[in-house]
C-alpha cells in the first residue's frame, strides 16, 4: 500500500515538474518573440520656411541626433525622412493644409499648415505601417542684430516640439517642448549667419532629448 502511495506521489512530483518546465519554456520562447520583433517608427520633420534658415543643416542634426538616441539599435526601424516627407505633403495638400503661391515675377512660394492633430497621427501611422511616430517641429524668431565695438551677429529664439505617438495606446507617449537662443558673431567684417543662430539653438534642444534616451526607449518597448 505504501509502495502504490509513494508511486502516485512520484507521479504527481513528476507532472508539476513536467508543468513548471513547459511553462517557464513558453515564457522564454515569448520573451525571445518580444525581443526579436522589429518596432517600426517612422519620423516626420516640420522646418521653417523662412529665408532665415537651411532646412538641409536641419535635417541633418536632427539625423544625427536620432541616431545618438537609437545608437544604431537593431529593434528599431526608423524610416528615414526623405521617405516620409513626400507622402506628408500630399497628405496636407489633400487636407487643404498646404498650397503653391504664385507670386507673379519669378518664383513661387509654399504655404504650409504645420499642425498635425491626433486625427492625423494614426492615419499617417497606417500609411507607413509604423508602430511609433515621432513628429519633430522647428519654429524660430526674426533674427535679432547684436553688436560691440568690434563684432556684429544675429541671435534667434529656437522652439523644438518633439513628440512621440504610439499606435497600440492612440495616444502620445513623449511629449517635450525647448525653447532655445542661439547666436552667431562676426568680428570687423559681417553680421554673423542666422542659419549657424538656428542650428546652433536647435542643438541645444536636441541635447536635451538626447539625455531622456533611456526613457524615449522605455516608452517605445
Amino acid at each position: 500500500m505504501s509502495n502504490k502511495k509513494s508511486f502516485i506521489m512520484f507521479l504527481i512530483a513528476a507532472i508539476l515538474f513536467i508543468t513548471s518546465s513547459t511553462a517557464k519554456m513558453a515564457d522564454i520562447h515569448s520573451d525571445n518573440e518580444a525581443d526579436s520583433k522589429i518596432i517600426k517608427v517612422s519620423v516626420i520633420l516640420d522646418t521653417p520656411s523662412s529665408s532665415f534658415a537651411s532646412p538641409e543643416k536641419i535635417y541633418k542634426t536632427v539625423d544625427s541626433s536620432l541616431s545618438k538616441i537609437f545608437q544604431n539599435n537593431s529593434k528599431y526601424d526608423i524610416q528615414s525622412l526623405g521617405d516620409t516627407d513626400a507622402y506628408v505633403q500630399l497628405y496636407r495638400e489633400d487636407k487643404n493644409r498646404a498650397a503653391t503661391v504664385d507670386n507673379g515675377i519669378i518664383t513661387s512660394s509654399g504655404e504650409r499648415d504645420l499642425s498635425l492633430t491626433r486625427e492625423d497621427l494614426p492615419e499617417l501611422c497606417s500609411h507607413f505601417e509604423s508602430d511609433y511616430m515621432i513628429y519633430i517641429r522647428v519654429a524660430n524668431s526674426t533674427p535679432t542684430l547684436t553688436g560691440s565695438v568690434f563684432s556684429a551677429g544675429q541671435k534667434v529664439n529656437v522652439t523644438l516640439d518633439f513628440r512621440i505617438w504610439s499606435v497600440a495606446k492612440n495616444d502620445f507617449v513623449y511629449l517635450k517642448r525647448y525653447v532655445t537662443t542661439g547666436s552667431s558673431s562676426s568680428f570687423y567684417i559681417g553680421m554673423g549667419s542666422s542659419v549657424r543662430a538656428i542650428n546652433k539653438a536647435l542643438k541645444k534642444g536636441l541635447s536635451e532629448i538626447e539625455k531622456d534616451a533611456a526613457n524615449i526607449l522605455a516608452v517605445m518597448p
